[in-house]
């Protein structure tokens, strides 16, 4: 059924969640992923 809209992609419905959530005084993150392999470089320890 084609009522004259495109689809919304996965990028478009997150893009709306954040904007919604934000515009309600929310703050939005993003999860980070770093890679430091066995620990043993890892500069932090």
């Amino acid at each position: 059924m084609n009522n004259g809209r495109t689809a919304l992609t996965m990028q478009d419905a997150v893009l709306t969640l954040q904007k919604y959530w934000s515009d309600n005084g929310c703050m939005i993150t993003q999860p980070l992923n770093t890679e430091v392999g066995a620990g043993t470089a890892n500069r932090s320890n």
